[in-house]
């Protein structure tokens, strides 16, 4: 097993990860077989851990991307699977690939590396990867109060980027790939320059 904790890229950032391998097209079989064989078993039969596993599997849906990084233990103890993105995916699959087994495959991360930096461009490029055009996103829900259509799947942001508008669906993607389960923290603290 590895752990990597990696370097910013142009387009993303490489997270930490616990798996001898990355995790190929190939391995999406695998992982439907998997979900399948836990879908199988009777909700009120399945484990706690049984059931954060399958939450997990079923994200990789997902993903666009084809190779990911297994974190094991990452943000709030959370087990997930990340996509490897950017255009230095190639080498950073090739470098996962050639480390041995007992080693990390980067093997020092100065104390004053920006972590949260690296999250925040990670974060960007997944929403990037997967955003759709806010005009492009339907007027689907209705003003209870007064009866003028808006856009369910459209988030407004607060804070420092107030009144931005962020594509709800691909905020989630870039949730489930930073291990949070909320939107509204991806919009708020990662998500920037749009």
């Amino acid at each position: 097993m590895k752990l990597a904790i990696g370097p910013s890229i142009d387009e993303g950032w490489y997270y930490d990860m616990d798996a001898p391998f990355a995790f190929t097209p190939e391995h999406l079989e695998q992982i439907e077989a998997e979900i399948t064989r836990i879908e199988g078993i009777p909700e009120g039969q399945r484990t706690a851990a049984l059931t954060k596993r399958l939450e997990m599997l079923q994200d990789t849906r997902m993903f666009q991307e084809g190779y990911f990084v297994h974190v094991r233990n990452g943000k709030g103890g959370r087990e997930r699977l990340s996509p490897i993105i950017g255009k230095n995916a190639e080498q950073i699959i090739e470098r996962i690939r050639e480390t041995p087994a007992k080693e990390k495959v980067w093997q020092f991360v100065h104390q004053c590396a920006d972590i949260h930096s690296y999250r925040a461009d990670y974060a960007t490029a997944i929403y990037k990867a997967h955003a759709r055009k806010i005009e492009e996103i339907p007027y689907d829900k209705i003003n209870q109060g007064t009866g003028r259509r808006y856009q369910g799947d459209v988030y407004v942001c607060r804070k420092d980027e107030a009144g931005k508008k962020l594509d709800k669906a691909a905020m989630l993607v870039c949730s489930k790939a930073l291990g949070h389960n909320r939107v509204e923290v991806v919009a708020n603290n990662y998500i920037r320059g749009l």
